[in-house]
């Protein structure tokens, strides 16, 4: 029989608080992903409440940091929603620039764990691999691409997986339901909801595996006497309506255009640098492109990319977003600085490699081709495709 569960994260995150610079303890300092989507804002939590309550180490502390500024997270509309209908308060959690953190990555020999991700973001390779700092183990659902000559990392990866959150919940809160005193179960399966899109069939074995419906139906079973009375009565509802409430939070239109052009393109940005020295910004969108372009013109979209382009030194500038039907992904591939011929190479081999996965290929003008595939493709299934262009310095 399960025990009545009791929500603790204050008090969690007051203990991880207190003691961020107690000497006594090993810091482990748990990072996710430079978007800070809602899978890796998950992720983040679940692990550390994970190593904190399961292991029984005393003499360590495993510190979640959100990889965003603070006061960057309530433009995470899905995860703002969250959290406030769980009633999280985002001011006691960790921040990558709060002073606390910024002292501990400069001053400190700590610990990493990256979560969401295998590979530093270029943006932060100086911060997070400084000699004050050591990787010491990974937990993503990417291919791993980047560290398989990395010696003494410990590496949990599971590829392909629709989310990280699957991965941690499997190996950690399915054999350790107490672990479910610190965040609501529904809650903890909101990263998988999203990221396999509730488990669409169209994504099966593409964005979503077994292992997800798996982890997610077993997590619902064990804890279902926690759920009100509407779950009982009709599950596949009340799991199809909340997921819909947070779908309609992540893509609202008026919120996301409200923050303007620069607030879009930067609400889920990455930034990659390829084998041959080219950098490219790629920012995944929450509306689409011609939204925005009704709202601000296209001008004022490209001055931002050739803005962030010029003041990071970037060659390119990459922007996807799924059409309203959700037959496809776009893709707008910008060039701020590649010589003309040698992007025009690029786009040609680009369209090669993706062969029967692009549908159509539109040349805008000639700084901007138009790529559209098919609704796997998503960022982390279409960048190796660039990656493997680049790699190749011929």
């Amino acid at each position: 029989m399960l025990i009545k569960r009791k929500f603790l994260f204050p008090s969690f995150m007051r203990y991880i608080n207190k003691n961020i610079f107690n000497n006594n303890l090993t810091k482990y300092l748990i990072l996710g992903n430079i978007t800070c989507d809602l899978d890796s804002f998950l992720s983040t939590y679940l692990l550390s409440l994970a190593k904190t309550f399961s292991l029984k180490q005393t003499n360590n502390l495993y510190i979640p940091i959100l990889n965003c500024e603070r006061g960057e997270l309530k433009y995470r509309f899905d995860i703002d929603y969250l959290t406030k209908l769980y009633k999280l308060d985002v001011n006691n959690m960790l921040y990558i620039n709060d002073p606390s953190i910024k002292s501990l990555l400069k001053k400190y020999k700590n610990k990493i764990i990256l979560v969401d991700h295998n590979k530093v973001d270029v943006n932060q390779s100086q911060l997070l691999n400084s000699k004050n700092n050591k990787i010491v183990s990974i937990y993503d659902h990417h291919k791993d691409d980047n560290h398989n000559k990395t010696k003494n990392i410990i590496k949990h990866i599971m590829y392909p997986l629709g989310s990280c959150s699957t991965l941690i919940l499997n190996k950690f809160y399915l054999n350790n339901p107490l672990l479910f005193n610190f965040i609501n179960p529904i809650l903890s399966l909101s990263g998988i909801l999203i990221a396999t899109e509730n488990f669409n069939k169209k994504l099966y074995n593409k964005k979503w595996v077994q292992l997800d419906k798996f982890v997610f139906n077993e997590i619902l079973y064990e804890n279902q006497n926690l759920f009100p009375s509407s779950f009982i009565k009709n599950r596949k509802k009340y799991i199809n309506d909340y997921y819909q409430k947070i779908k309609k939070e992540k893509y609202d239109k008026v919120k996301n255009l409200n923050i303007g052009v620069r607030g879009i393109l930067k609400k889920d940005l990455k930034n990659f640098e390829w084998e041959n020295g080219v950098k490219s910004k790629w920012s995944t969108l929450q509306i689409g492109y011609d939204e925005i372009v009704t709202k601000f013109g296209e001008r004022k979209i490209i001055l931002e990319m050739d803005k962030i382009c010029r003041d990071s030194k970037y060659n390119l500038y990459i922007i996807n977003y799924k059409e309203k039907n959700g037959d496809k992904i776009i893709y707008k591939i910008y060039n701020y600085s590649i010589e003309q011929n040698k992007y025009l190479d690029f786009i040609k081999r680009l369209k090669t490699k993706l062969n029967n996965r692009c549908f159509d290929i539109i040349q805008n003008n000639e700084k901007m081709v138009t790529f559209e595939v098919e609704p796997s493709l998503s960022r982390k299934h279409f960048e190796p495709y660039i990656r493997s262009i680049f790699y190749n310095k011929k």
